[in-house]
């Protein structure tokens, strides 16, 4: 298997980019040419101005995405912590129950204490 993988995507109206890619990111890579060239191709019919500017807007669409997403992702991080500590006390109170149940159960009277139970 090849370590990396040629390839040519095509942004808007700009000439095909080569690309050298590891082959397990070729479908992100395919999904981001199509969601730019989506946008490009809606907003170009849209609004009325230069190619750069346009170019900026879609950038400046997919950096706003991506930082929504990352907050979003330091969110659920968050929650996720909070759940572990939350799980970790509610074991150890449940690790403690049982501690003191065991305790109680070798301080109860057994056969080894009354020679008449053998």
């Amino acid at each position: 298997m090849k370590d990396k993988l040629n390839i040519t995507i095509r942004i808007a109206e700009q000439a095909p980019l080569q690309m050298n890619i590891n082959p397990a990111e070729e479908e992100y890579i395919r999904k981001a040419e199509e969601s730019v060239n989506h946008l490009w191709k809606l907003w170009s019919a849209r609004f009325d101005m230069r190619s750069e500017e346009l170019m900026a807007m879609i950038a400046f669409q997919f950096a706003k995405l991506y930082t929504f997403q990352k907050e979003r992702e330091n969110q659920a991080l968050l929650a996720v912590e909070a759940l572990d500590k939350e799980m970790a006390e509610l074991i150890s109170a449940i690790d403690g129950k049982n501690a003191s149940r065991q305790s109680r159960k070798s301080d109860a009277p057994g056969a080894k204490d009354h020679p008449s139970l053998l």
